[in-house]
């Protein structure tokens, strides 16, 4: 208890302030310490359990989601697409579709198919007043980590023009690995990834009166 000088205590005389005051700022301190205390060992706790369970937490982070998934194309157009080729009917039908101002071309170069798909894809594409990126050629488009990486590198190149906002990657050419590591490249560059569906009457005679582009997974 501070001591009293005529009938006024010493802490009277410290920012004149009362001696209850001090003592309710005491308190107030003493259970602020008590709350400090108690998160420092639940911190401390909630770190040994994540170092514990770090490989666990790890897999849940990386776990891909697609919050929209299987739309139908809307009106809204994308500044670049990436064409995955085998032929050039579907890229061309989708130029149509789409009207991008920018495309861009990956495939083997394995055959004269691709060849002539490459060159007439390009010619089509000029002819519409869009701008065609170099084309990335695959030396094995079962090679999923190959064609991921490659079309990966096409999007980051895509995305250095400061008039492109928006880019959307086609699944329908190639076979099943080179769609599969294209849609893998979309996904982690967080471009569109999309699909041209349509009926086939005749063996590998495609109808594209009933083609549509379907939005395999949006950004």
């Amino acid at each position: 208890m501070a001591m009293k000088k005529g009938g006024v205590t010493e802490l009277d005389f410290l920012f004149g302030w009362t001696e209850q005051l001090w003592l309710t700022l005491d308190h107030y301190g003493i259970f602020l310490g008590l709350i400090s205390s108690i998160i420092a060992i639940l911190t401390t706790i909630a770190g040994i359990l994540a170092y514990i369970y770090r490989y666990r937490i790890k897999n849940w982070w990386s776990i891909n989601r697609f919050p929209r998934v299987g739309q139908k194309h809307s009106d809204n157009s994308w500044d670049c697409v990436v064409f995955t080729v085998s032929r050039d009917s579907t890229p061309i039908w989708m130029i149509n579709e789409v009207c991008p101002r920018y495309i861009g071309i990956a495939g083997s170069n394995s055959s004269e198919d691709f060849r002539n798909s490459i060159d007439s894809i390009s010619k089509y594409a000029k002819k519409q007043g869009i701008k065609v990126f170099p084309p990335v050629i695959l030396n094995d488009v079962s090679n999923i980590s190959e064609v991921k990486s490659k079309i990966s590198n096409l999007i980051h190149k895509v995305r250095k023009n400061e008039d492109i906002n928006s880019v959307a990657v086609d699944l329908s050419g190639g076979n099943k690995l080179m769609s599969l590591g294209a849609f893998m490249a979309a996904e982690e560059n967080q471009a569109t990834s999309v699909f041209v569906s349509m009926h086939f009457p005749k063996l590998g005679q495609p109808d594209y009166s009933s083609a549509k582009l379907v939005e395999v997974s949006s950004f």
